[in-house]
Order: structure tokens, then C-alpha cells, then sequence
């Protein structure tokens, strides 16, 4: 009997979608989400099953790819509770091993490890699981999970739909909570989805108090990043609220908006 669990894969996929003054006008598309990293450490959820013939080491590697501004890059890695017994973990970073864990139980946490500095750009997390005998495992892995949080930067990839009556000020306004473990200065980036059929520009808040506004933006551009100055420790709620423009698919009022967030808490 080898070791199994049950979990559910969270899809970084998400729907975007930016339209006119009536749902005729609304576009909408999957697009794919590459994710990012910050302070506020944001979990991926995963199930792994292993190919046969089974052992003791899970193949194929796990891999989550990240976009980072560069810095200090440290991950951690929580068990799945529905594990029957012992995992360690490999930790690779595009391609390369850089930490192993301890042995750990359902349900137990790595604690952060320290992957090193890392340029501005896509980077490549791996994770490689080995089976420990015991419990329901008696010779093989067969399959494994858990949650992997990274930090520091975050991307949070959304879609909001307007309330009626549409017009150019898309209520309700989309929000996120975060969470900084030390306080310090807040940056946010915001990119447009690429699914928008007309540009948008976006009045961006912390903790319900307007800080920036971004210019207009086309589908895919990005707002640059932006500082919402010092924060304490302590959790936060940032919130984005879209202003349509008229020309492409707008032709008086905004449907829906979507892009991704990106928070930073250097």
C-alpha cells in the first residue's frame, strides 16, 4: 500500500473581461495567470500524482512558475493533511536544488526557506517528494501534496463585474486583503487584462483611502509600480476601482474589468 492523498489543484487561470454599456459588448477569455511574489505570502495548493513504476522519490517534479522584481527569495512548504504518512521535500529553483526539508507529518510546515537572492524576472519552483516508510507507506510513493507559500511579492489575478446601471465608475470596487509581516513601505502594479476591448484607468486605495490613480491603460499594459507609502504590521485591504474609456467596445459605460495585482512590500 502506497501513500495517497486527496486534495484540489487551484488553477492560476483566471477570466478577464472589460466591455461596453451592455452585456452584448462584454468579451470575456481565459487567460493564463504566471504568478508572482510578496511579504503578503500567497499559497498554492496542489496534488501530485506519481508515475509508475512507483518509488520512494515522486515523479515529475512539481513546478510553480513566478515572476519576481528580484531580491531575497524564500519559500515554505505545508503537508497535506490528507497524507498517511511522511514526506521531506526537494526545493529547486529553476532547475537547481537549493534546500531540502525535514521530515514532515500531515499537515506540519517546513518553516521559510532561504532559496537566495534571484534576479528580476520568470523563475521556475520545483518541489520533489520522498516517500518516508511508515504508516501507509511501505516501499513507495504514490502520491503527495500540500500548500507552498512564497515571499516576498504576490500577484492576484481577478475579474469584476460591474453593477447596473453600467456607466464609466465600475462598482463595487474589487478589494484584497493583505497581510505584511513587518510594516514598511507598500508598492502595487496593476496590469489590464488582456481580454479588455477598450483601455481603463484605476483609482487604487489602502485601507479605504484613495492613494493613486493610474493612467489609461490598453489591455496588457502595466501601471508601473506604485507606492502607497509606510503601513504597519498588521493585515490591510487594498482596493481597485476601474473607470471605463470610451472607444473600442465602451461606447458610454464599462460591463467588466479584470487584470492582476501585483503587490510589493520591499
Amino acid at each position: 500500500m502506497t501513500t495517497s492523498m486527496r486534495g484540489v489543484l487551484v488553477p492560476l487561470v483566471l477570466a478577464l473581461a472589460c466591455g461596453g454599456a451592455e452585456s452584448p459588448y462584454l468579451q470575456e477569455g481565459p487567460q493564463s495567470a504566471v504568478q508572482s511574489l510578496n511579504q503578503t505570502p500567497t499559497p498554492y495548493s496542489f496534488e501530485q500524482h506519481c508515475q509508475q513504476p512507483y518509488s520512494q522519490v515522486c515523479n515529475p517534479m512539481w513546478t510553480q512558475s513566478v515572476i519576481t522584481r528580484g531580491g531575497p527569495l524564500s519559500v515554505s512548504y505545508v503537508a497535506a493533511g490528507t497524507h498517511c504518512s511522511n514526506v521531506y521535500v526537494d526545493v529547486y529553483l529553476d532547475g537547481v536544488l537549493k534546500q531540502t526539508t525535514g521530515i514532515l507529518r500531515p499537515l506540519e510546515n517546513s518553516g521559510w526557506l532561504d532559496l537566495g537572492n534571484v534576479n528580476n524576472g520568470a523563475h521556475t519552483i520545483g518541489l520533489m517528494a520522498r516517500g518516508v516508510t511508515g504508516g501507509c507507506n511501505v516501499g513507495a510513493l504514490s502520491s503527495w501534496g500540500g500548500t507552498l507559500s512564497m515571499k516576498p511579492v504576490v500577484l492576484y489575478p481577478f475579474a469584476q463585474r460591474c453593477q447596473q446601471p453600467y456607466s464609466q465608475v465600475c462598482n463595487p470596487m474589487w478589494t484584497q486583503d493583505v497581510t505584511t509581516d513587518t510594516g514598511g513601505p507598500l508598492s502595487v502594479s496593476y496590469t489590464a487584462a488582456g481580454t479588455h476591448c477598450s483601455d481603463v484607468y484605476v483609482d487604487v486605495y489602502l485601507d479605504g483611502v484613495l492613494k493613486k490613480t493610474t493612467d489609461i491603460l490598453h489591455p496588457l499594459e502595466n501601471s508601473g509600480w506604485l507606492d502607497l507609502g509606510n503601513v504597519p504590521r498588521g493585515s490591510h485591504t487594498i482596493g481597485l476601482m476601474a473607470h471605463g474609456v470610451t472607444g473600442g467596445c465602451n461606447v458610454g459605460a464599462l460591463g467588466s474589468w479584470g487584470g492582476i495585482l501585483s503587490v510589493d512590500t520591499h
